[in-house]
């Protein structure tokens, strides 16, 4: 159980995100105001969660206003990552941040996971979680290069895709790459198609650094998904690739060979 502090300026997502911590058994207090935040940091909070947009201030106003000590046990909400915002979250020292839009499981999980009181079955669905995301995007047409497209192709928003990377503690833009030389080695294998083909890169030294870090060389990645896993240098986590070993295999991932 935690004493967890929430700032958020609106009402419902304040509510909202109140509630879900509640139900997990946290103590939670909140305001809409930065100002009564401040007055509340004097007590012993273990977690603070700020939102972006506050009714006086902005998040990362609040974020600077508090104690080194403080800031160090504060997570900022952000707008799809915001870049600005996670530079401040960084220069500052807070623990981390959070990607709108959020669903009541990324808050507890994520809480757990700053907080350091994840247990094994929390850290085990985010893993499966994520793996889904992985196998599902082997049977994209085309390549996933982007966020963007990732997360229009598995029918999750941008925020929630980051989300999902974050509680399976793998980085989002890593975890893209992982997922687009999966899709390349799988659809290789089954096809003669060139890599300019399987991949939506025009510049031909990038393609070259990216098949490398693939686990391939100039000419054409890993032959297998096994020589891949044990090659590429995207994902280290031995749990994290068994994972998504299993994902194939339930989500019977194939690749869409036509159209590509």
């Amino acid at each position: 159980m935690l004493r967890v502090f929430v700032a958020d300026g609106d009402p419902l997502s304040l509510s909202a995100i109140m509630k879900s911590l509640r139900d997990s058994g946290h103590v939670v207090s909140g305001t809409r105001q930065g100002a009564e935040a401040l007055l509340a940091s004097e007590q012993a909070y273990d977690l603070v969660l700020i939102d972006r947009r506050l009714e006086d201030m902005t998040g990362v106003d609040l974020l600077t206003a508090f104690s080194p000590q403080l800031r160090s046990r504060c997570v900022l909400i952000t707008r799809f990552g915001h870049s600005k915002e996670r530079s401040a979250v960084t220069r500052l020292g807070a623990a981390g941040w959070l990607c709108e839009p959020l669903s009541s499981d990324a808050i507890v999980t994520l809480v757990a996971r700053w907080s350091g009181t994840e247990t094994p079955s929390q850290q085990a669905y985010a893993l499966q979680r994520w793996a889904s995301l992985v196998a599902r995007s082997i049977s994209s047409v085309h390549d996933l290069s982007t966020l963007d497209r990732w997360a229009r192709h598995v029918a999750v928003s941008k925020g929630a895709l980051r989300n999902w990377c974050y509680t399976a503690r793998q980085a989002p833009r890593e975890s893209l790459r992982f997922s687009r030389g999966l899709r390349a080695v799988v659809l290789q294998a089954c096809t003669r198609q060139t890599l300019e083909n399987i991949l939506d890169v025009a510049d031909r030294r990038t393609l070259i650094k990216f098949v490398r870090q693939a686990g391939g060389n100039a000419e054409s990645l890993p032959s297998t998904t096994a020589e891949y896993f044990n090659r590429q240098r995207f994902v280290t986590d031995a749990q994290a690739i068994e994972m998504v070993r299993t994902a194939m295999k339930s989500e019977n991932a194939k690749p869409m060979v036509s159209g590509v």
